[in-house]
């Protein structure tokens, strides 16, 4: 028989002399009474297994003698439990549960989970771990006690305030574990902070995990953070930055929480409502498919039972399937077709869960309706059943096909999205719920031929943002002031019978401005100037988020007509899109066919009427950028201008006593070669000239080749690429007999 230190026998006698003290009336345990449990930990990381009664159960009996039990750092893998009242090994958890062996995990928040502490404090008195002294506002008196996370069923949330919420949880782990959690934070408004303190009251998490990341809109970040052996106070805290008392801020969300390195399991989690485990060994449960629901602790999920009700994914019961209304349904436009005209279509939302033969339901509308397709937007011409932008340098009006603009000008580029029948490039849509449900359609806005607008049917906490990419504008140059460099001018108007919110956004989170509740037709301009890539969103929330669910966390709709209406957007100067029309090129600017048309060769551009003149007769214009008469430049005596590109001699002069020379027998190509001359090496070489003195404006050149290349190599042709061509030019060349190749080389042309 294993040896039984003296301190544990005095143990159990002592468990069995109070429970005999304290339940007289209780009758004699027998062995089914009792039931094992571990001692606590040893300072050699031992414990023992021994037998108690279950409290209240019965009084006195014999319990089996204690037995050593498995070291505390043992924990199953996950999957599994420790049968800690049979064989002290682990084994596979049944059907309907699950376990991460020495594990917790936490994702059902219809309650605050066993071992969670919730606790706010005003400024002055939350010992934040990055405080810097300060106490914040001056003489607030707060009242913190509504001031808390909140379960919210999928997940928990706090919405920050003038006190300091944290959400704390306690685990002493028998080895290194880990904590990973699954976080939304989206408000530049609200502090975030999240740290692990040891039974000492001290931090020893990496500072890098101290300040979780701000998240986008509806995207989930995951966390994992190490944890060391013994005891961990973990901590989430939040506060809003808040200088206006009226002022709300975003929540900060939690839905999933998993602890590793805590002590063994000894029963497996029975799977929360709308869960199932069909199979042993599952580390986590699945939820049930649409129409199905299941109940905790479930193997399987359940049909719905009758095809009058319906169930959302991971539903814990069926619910009656709703007679159908105009919100359960949407309209869209097909393509233009070759008369451009366009069907109007009406599709349910899906998943549809609504009835047409219930009392009250609505019907589907006939779809197929023709009616005449709008124009295009500015700057945009219709081809192919679609309109696209017009080509680099042409513009239209959206009725018409692209023109060209005239020379001297330069298209004035733009996004102008007037009609929407079709989603306009570089403008997204987005519908970011809380959670997996709330959206009516996967996108959110709807088009409707002369506006776009948030949708109808969407939960009140959805997030319904509108995101317009401009990858640059047109550079702006204008001395001595800040130069604008473009503007976004948008027509909106807001149908709402709460305190919904549109927010205009410039970039990540720059918040331009923002409107509050029923909203008449307004009009707004915003001026930038920089030319870097913008992203502008317009981003719209029925009503404030704590009002978006009820008490128990379930979703409302009492806000799902409430809409936002965009009827028109525009913006300027930018690099992409079309151009509705052509202006003056700005005095300065480079006629390269970028920003500037050019002029036909020979004009000038008149600076007083921006337009485009030809030089007068014998002149030359050989500026790149010709502005006013100054840049046609007079051809020299004798010599007379070939287009206004170049001056040349006809071979004939007339002097001014009208004495007449005729030089035509020097007219075409004539050639002349220098003496032999020698390099320090002793190569030979000569300079050979070619020269057109006068002649016909059409052949009047001479070319210098040169037949080698950098390295001395010949192109197959015997004649390399480089050379130049003028009326005279100037070749080195290397006679034959001083090259390898048996042929002379010429090199270094110049004019």
């Amino acid at each position: 028989m294993a040896f039984i230190p003296k301190a544990w026998l005095l143990l159990v006698a002592l468990i069995v002399c109070i429970l005999v003290a304290s339940s007289a009336d209780l009758s004699t345990c027998k062995p089914q009474d009792f039931h094992y449990e571990f001692t606590e930990c040893d300072p050699k990381g031992g414990r023992w297994r021994v037998q108690v009664p279950t409290p209240g159960a019965c009084k006195g009996g014999t319990p089996k003698p204690p037995v050593r039990g498995k070291e505390c750092s043992f924990s199953c893998e996950s999957g599994q439990f420790l049968d800690v009242q049979g064989d002290q090994e682990c084994h596979p958890c049944p059907t309907g549960t699950y376990s991460l062996g020495g594990g917790v995990r936490f994702e059902n928040w219809d309650d605050v989970p066993e071992g969670f502490q919730l606790a706010s404090d005003s400024v002055q008195d939350s010992e934040w771990d990055y405080w810097d002294g300060s106490k914040g506002p001056a003489d607030v008196d707060l009242n913190c006690t509504q001031s808390a996370w909140l379960p919210r069923g999928a997940f928990i949330s706090s919405t920050p305030d003038l006190c300091s919420q944290s959400l704390i949880f306690s685990a002493k782990l028998v080895k290194p574990g880990k904590v990973t959690y699954t976080y939304q934070h989206t408000d530049t408004n609200v502090l975030f902070n999240f740290l692990v303190q040891n039974d000492e009251c001290r931090s020893y998490a990496d500072t890098t995990y101290k300040w979780p990341r701000r998240t986008e809109t509806g995207e989930w970040s995951t966390v994992e953070v190490p944890l060391k052996t013994g005891q961990n106070i973990i901590y989430w805290k939040t506060m809003g930055i808040i200088f206006d008392r009226q002022q709300s801020t975003k929540p900060v969300l939690i839905k999933r929480i998993e602890l590793t390195g805590v002590a063994y399991t000894s029963e497996c989690t029975a799977c929360s409502n709308g869960t199932y485990a069909d199979v042993e060994g599952m580390t986590e449960c699945r939820a049930c498919a649409a129409d199905t629901f299941a109940v905790r602790g479930a193997r399987e999920c359940t049909p719905c039972g009758s095809d009058k009700e319906y169930a959302v994914v991971g539903s814990s019961a069926c619910l009656a399937r709703p007679p159908c209304t105009m919100r359960d349904y949407f309209q869209t436009h097909t393509a233009c077709d070759e008369n451009k005209e366009t069907q109007i279509m009406y599709q349910w939302i899906k998943p549809k869960v609504c009835l047409e033969d219930l009392e009250g339901a609505v019907h589907l509308p006939a779809s197929g309706v023709k009616t005449s397709c709008p124009p295009c937007n500015l700057g945009m011409y219709y081809t192919n059943s679609t309109c696209e932008f017009c080509p680099p340098n042409t513009f239209s009006n959206g009725n018409q096909p692209c023109r060209p603009c005239q020379a001297s000008t330069t298209p004035d580029r733009g996004l102008s999205y007037k009609w929407w029948n079709t989603m306009p490039p570089f403008l997204t849509a987005d519908c970011f719920p809380n959670d997996d449900t709330g959206c009516a359609t996967p996108t959110g806005w709807q088009l409707a031929g002369d506006h776009i607008h948030s949708g109808t049917g969407h939960a009140d906490d959805v997030y319904l943002v509108l995101s317009l990419t401009v990858s640059g504008f047109r550079s702006v140059t204008q001395l001595g002031t800040k130069a604008e460099v473009g503007r976004v001018t948008f027509e909106f108007e807001l149908q709402c019978t709460s305190d919904c919110i549109l927010f205009f956004i410039k970039d990540k989170d720059m918040v331009i401005k923002s409107w509050t509740g029923d909203t008449k037709t307004t009009h707004f301009s915003y001026v930038f100037y920089s030319d870097k890539p913008t992203i502008f969103r317009w981003a719209f929330t029925k009503t404030q988020w704590d009002k978006a669910f009820t008490i128990t966390g379930k979703k409302k709709y009492d806000f799902a007509d409430d809409m936002a209406i965009i009827r028109s957007i525009a913006v300027t100067n930018t690099k992409d899109g079309g151009a509705s029309a052509c202006k003056p090129c700005p005095l300065g600017s480079p006629n390269d066919g970028n920003s500037c048309i050019p002029c036909p060769a020979g004009n000038y551009i008149d600076t007083k009427t921006s337009k485009c003149k030809e030089c007068p007769s014998n002149t030359v214009v050989q500026e790149s950028n010709p502005y006013d008469l100054k840049s046609c430049e007079k051809c020299g005596s004798g010599t007379r201008a070939k287009d206004h590109q170049f001056c040349y001699s006809d071979c004939k002069l007339t002097l001014p006593n009208q004495q007449t020379f005729d030089f035509s027998a020097l007219q075409g190509w004539h050639s002349m070669r220098g003496s032999n001359l020698f390099t320090g090496s002793g190569t030979a070489f000569y300079h050979s000239f070619n020269l057109s003195l006068c002649g016909s404006p059409d052949d009047y050149s001479v070319i210098c080749t040169n037949n080698a290349t950098s390295g001395g190599v010949l192109e197959d042709d015997g004649v390399n690429e480089d050379g130049v061509k003028a009326a005279i030019c100037r070749t080195t060349v290397i006679p034959s007999s001083s090259t390898d190749g048996g042929h002379a080389l010429t090199a270094q042309s110049v004019r």
